[in-house]
């Protein structure tokens, strides 16, 4: 590869000679070069430097229409490639392949970034390089194993989002698309890319969806109050069934965060949302997924209304109750610590005549019989709570459970004396058929 012999941008004062040559540079920059030749060492650097070069340039200076394409070009060459496949990587175990490209690609988007932060930036020029074939290469590559580069496409991302307002609808689009997939893909166990050949996220990968959850946290948090039927519905359908998906853990933070804004601008939500959890609540063996579960609903709950806590109180604490004596310190905990939060433990005693008998046993058995000292100290500080705020019900409570342990007693007895007679009248009828010479069948 031949050198371009350029002048420096600093060096060139005429607008057109500057143009030309800045043009000139940019497409030197579209060329990728291999970063393990050693054939090519001057060709990096001068490359390296060119690149700083634009990168100050697009920061201080006009870029005119006749250079939009040979910038997205440029920026498209290196910041898309050909993401290597390894359909048996799992980002929790193995260890991710990073961009071999990366010194450059860096600069790339550096260059890409103060593009789109200059003042002199032109959406209605852009939009013409920018579109959705853009968009779509740029979803794809969220799927990279590089952290480093899934950071700067988030970057990228949310300001073609605020920037590019018609743009927004096919963005919400493939995010949806791309969450779908994943989600489908786990509950098949699958790794098959359905979509031709694009690189999608695929199960068990989460590759780009912490990313993503990143950006609609900031999204959701410019949404107009009342929301609109589609934000709901993409909540609904997107995000809420994200909870299924194998990596849950990897991605549980920005999900819980994402919900919650939802919660904020909307209580009529809350009721499909806490339905939806608890229909796919996850195996009894599943511990740490159970524990995460726990402690979005708290997060959840901090942001329910007192008159939305009453439609969703029973199904909720029927299903998180029991783990309040869980052997399993860390799910105790988390359904112990929502008792410590303020405005959630407001509203448990503000119900506390509906909740009481689900909790009270619970409580008692964790008080009584955990192996923890911590969780059965916890659970003794609920119950003296509970006493103090209705003491009357609380001792009613205390009394039903006590005849409804007597009752369990009887009935264990009543069924022990059944089968003793049951066993009795066997032994009996086998003796009387011996007696008579009849061989009892084996």
């Amino acid at each position: 590869m031949e050198l371009p012999n350029l002048p420096y941008l600093y060096e060139t004062c005429d607008g057109e000679l500057q143009r030309r040559v800045v043009i000139d540079k940019v497409h030197f920059c579209e060329t990728v070069l291999d970063p393990t030749s050693t054939d090519n060492i001057q060709e990096r650097d001068l490359k390296t430097t060119t690149l700083n070069e634009l990168c100050d340039y697009v920061s201080h200076h006009v870029i005119d229409a006749s250079m939009y394409p040979h910038f997205t070009r440029m920026i498209s060459a290196n910041i898309f490639r050909t993401l290597p496949a390894r359909p048996c990587y799992d980002p929790e175990e193995d260890e991710p392949l990073l961009n071999p490209y990366w010194l450059h690609t860096q600069q790339v988007f550096q260059v890409f970034i103060h593009w789109l932060d200059s003042p002199h930036f032109d959406v209605a020029l852009a939009k013409n390089y920018i579109d959705h074939k853009f968009i779509s290469q740029m979803m794809s590559m969220f799927a990279s194993e590089d952290h480093r580069e899934r950071h700067c496409f988030k970057v990228i991302l949310h300001r073609l989002y605020e920037k590019f307002i018609h743009l927004r609808p096919f963005v919400r689009t493939e995010i949806r698309n791309l969450f779908c997939i994943y989600v489908q893909q786990s509950n098949n166990n699958c790794n098959t890319n359905p979509l031709e050949d694009r690189v999608v996220i695929g199960a068990p990968r989460c590759n780009g969806i912490p990313e993503l959850l990143d950006i609609l946290g900031s999204v959701v948090a410019g949404y107009n109050v009342p929301l609109k039927d589609e934000h709901k519905m993409f909540l609904l359908k997107a995000m809420i069934p994200l909870y299924k998906g194998k990596s849950f853990s990897l991605y549980h933070l920005q999900l819980s965060f994402c919900v919650a804004q939802f919660m904020a601008k909307d209580q009529a939500i809350v009721m499909p949302v806490f339905k939806s959890i608890l229909r796919m609540w996850p195996h009894y063996t599943d511990s740490t997924r159970i524990t995460l579960y726990i402690a979005h609903i708290g997060a959840y709950l901090k942001r329910t209304h007192p008159a939305c806590f009453r439609m969703v109180c029973v199904p909720l604490f029927k299903k998180i109750a029991p783990y309040i004596a869980d052997h399993h310190f860390k799910i105790a905990e988390a359904v112990l610590l929502l008792f410590h939060n303020e405005h959630v433990c407001a509203m448990i005693l503000e119900n506390l005549r509906v909740l009481l008998p689900i909790l009270f046993l619970p409580l008692v058995n964790g008080a009584k019989t955990h192996w923890h000292r911590a969780i059965a100290d916890m659970s003794i500080q609920v119950l003296n709570l509970f006493m103090q705020t209705d003491r009357e019900f609380f001792t009613h409570c205390a009394n039903t459970m006590q005849d409804e342990n007597i009752n369990r007693l009887q009935r264990r007895e009543f069924i022990e004396k059944q089968w003793e007679e049951l066993e009795l009248s066997v032994n009996d009828n086998v003796a009387m058929e011996t007696d008579v010479g009849v061989i009892p069948m084996e």
